[in-house]
């Protein structure tokens, strides 16, 4: 009960700073609302978040590594109100996440999300949709893949990624369920893919074979569950309360500037310079040195020593 109250006023006083000081830039929060199966969340270079599954939500802070089993699912909402439904077997990472403090007043009275944020995730192998319907055009949400960069420009989407260790080749998927959605692969060639359309992929991290058209119909079975969830828990996604403990001030003495900066003094182009932020992890776990013992040689082996 105390600690509930504690986060709750934790929230109210960031909400209120938020009113008397200029905008601020802050590290994105989010929620996990929903888990089955087999899931591991950890704070980026921290430990595992600890949730139980008939206690959702739980708030975090932006910055985690999830991994998950085959037939496991999360999914999440951000404080850029985004949502993301990961299902495994395989892991993300959220590597970057910086916004602009939301502002109660317009958070409540609009659907949109309410100050610039850049959203960078690792996707390694599994299955991801995101919904960025909301995001604002001076935002990004980049997704970083052994195959190359989807850069999401608004709307739904989804990638699956498979890997055969004996072949040593990938096999990748990316549905553009509404929206537009842009893929660069490694040898700097774009692939736009808009409302209804796929690309389909395989082969080498360099060299895949690519191939665009429209969605299968097992996609659109598959993007059920996201939409479901996404109904479930609309009312929970909007609380802003519940991610403003999790809204970090970023420091001006962690920016590689003079001035104080906010998103709004970077001006609203999509090709955004943001500060360049150094993130400093805990250091890993002492290694245990392995000590092995050699047994005598022989008598005729002695004479080789």
């Amino acid at each position: 009960m105390i600690l509930s109250f504690l986060r709750k006023f934790t929230a109210f006083l960031l909400i209120i700073t938020n009113f008397i000081e200029a905008e601020v830039l802050v590290r994105g929060a989010l929620i996990l609302h929903d888990v089955s199966g087999k899931v591991s969340i950890s704070r980026m270079g921290k430990e595992e978040v600890d949730f139980q599954a008939n206690q959702m939500p739980v708030s975090m802070p932006g910055l985690i590594d999830c991994r998950a089993s085959n037939d496991s699912y999360v999914f999440f909402s951000t404080s850029s109100r985004s949502s993301i439904l990961f299902e495994g077997d395989g892991s993300f990472t959220i590597s970057r996440f910086e916004q602009g403090m939301p502002e109660l007043t317009n958070w409540e009275t609009s659907q949109e999300e309410v100050s610039q944020s850049r959203v960078i995730l690792n996707f390694r192998e599994g299955q991801i949709t995101v919904d960025n319907r909301y995001m604002i055009d001076s935002s990004q949400f980049l997704a970083e893949t052994p195959l190359g960069i989807v850069r999401a420009l608004g709307g739904i989407w989804q990638m699956s990624i498979s890997f055969d260790p004996g072949k040593k080749r990938f096999n990748f998927l990316i549905s553009c369920i509404d929206g537009l959605v842009r893929f660069t692969d490694f040898t700097g060639k774009q692939h736009s893919l808009r409302d209804g359309q796929r690309l389909s992929g395989a082969g080498l991290p360099t060299s895949p074979s690519i191939e665009v058209g429209e969605i299968v119909e097992r996609t659109s079975e598959q993007i059920q569950l996201f939409l479901e969830l996404t109904r479930v828990y609309a009312s929970s996604k909007s609380d802003l309360l519940a991610y403003a403990p999790y809204l970090q001030v970023i420091e001006q003495d962690q920016l590689l500037l003079n001035e104080p900066v906010g998103l709004n003094d970077l001006g609203t182009d999509s090709s955004l310079s943001y500060p360049i932020i150094i993130e400093y992890t805990s250091d890993p776990p002492a290694v245990t040195p392995f000590r092995a013992e050699v047994k005598a040689p022989s008598v005729s082996e002695a004479d080789l020593f």
